[in-house]
């Protein structure tokens, strides 16, 4: 990964050229830098999905959630993520001493202990973090890899509501489940959180999410190139729809009320579009005003 110089726009390995110096190997780099967001402290967090690829198998001791000081650019803590042969690692939110994360590859929760580094699975295997129907694409198209299998993203989407009470999350294909944040919080409550898992929306395929400080949960329509707002009582509005919004990833929301979108474009790259790359470029990044700023537990 790299950051841009702000003389020339050159691309700057980051956190340091050690830590890019492999893809391959977790003892002297990152394997895959697949998530990078602001934490609420203030420090550049990066998850290291464990795996070259998705859909490759796992390199031991490679799933990791790491912290990097943005002051002085140098990461503080490391924190080993337990993983399965196929696991992938993909997003991250927090709530006080507690990060949530999900698996992509190997469905499931992981529930992290940002002191003791204590971590666990949570609905391993569960229905609910198991991609059950196919991904779809603009138009509806379905989404396959280049040997034509449907492509499958188990729990990917994830967010936390600003009171910290309820997680949010979904397989990338749908629908939205919720869970009472509590019961993510100890190793002994994750039978207790098996049982008590609900739907909140039967949404379909899901590019990405963000979670405003009024609760509002803004989720990307990829199918139908459009932004959805689902408040907390589960009401659906549309806030923009526009072909030009191609698979919208990574929604971030803004301290002066504006909702960024990148159209990832990940529908029309190889992996997903049966091995075809109609990619077009550039890749653009948009944004809308919205009612509010980003929840205070998101970032700051």
């Amino acid at each position: 990964m790299a950051e841009l110089s702000p003389r020339d726009g050159r691309p700057i390995p980051y956190p340091d050229q050690r830590w890019n110096s492999t893809r391959h190997d977790p003892r002297t780099g990152l394997v895959k830098a697949n998530t990078i967001r602001l934490g609420p402290d203030g420090a550049l967090w990066i998850i290291d999905g464990g795996a070259p690829d998705f859909g490759e198998p796992a390199v031991r001791g490679a799933a990791r959630l790491i912290r990097v000081d943005l002051t002085s650019n140098t990461v503080t803590r490391v924190y080993p993520i337990s993983q399965k042969s196929t696991s992938f690692i993909d997003d991250v939110r927090f709530r006080g001493n507690m990060a949530y994360l999900t698996d992509a590859g190997s469905p499931g929760l992981i529930s992290l202990n940002l002191q003791t580094g204590l971590n666990w699975r949570v609905l391993d295997g569960a229905p609910e973090t198991t991609a059950r129907r196919a991904m779809l694409g603009g138009g509806g198209r379905e989404l396959r890899k280049p040997d034509n299998s449907p492509v499958k993203l188990h729990a990917d989407q994830i967010e936390v509501s600003p009171q910290g009470d309820v997680v949010y999350f979904s397989p990338a294909s749908g629908p939205i489940f919720s869970i009472d944040a509590r019961l993510l919080d100890a190793p002994e409550l994750s039978d207790k959180a098996t049982r008590n898992v609900r739907k909140f929306a039967d949404f379909g395929t899901i590019g990405g999410t963000a979670m405003d400080a009024e609760g509002t949960l803004y989720v990307s329509d990829p199918e139908n190139h459009r932004i959805e707002a689902i408040s907390a009582t589960g009401n659906h509005r549309t806030v923009i729809a526009d072909p030009r919004l191609a698979w919208p990833d990574a929604l971030w929301i803004t301290r002066d009320h504006r909702l960024y979108i990148p159209a990832a474009q990940l529908d029309r790259t190889p992996g997903m579009n049966s091995g075809r790359n109609e990619l077009q470029f550039p890749i653009r990044v948009f944004s809308v005003p919205i009612a509010a700023g980003p929840a205070p537990n998101d970032h700051n």
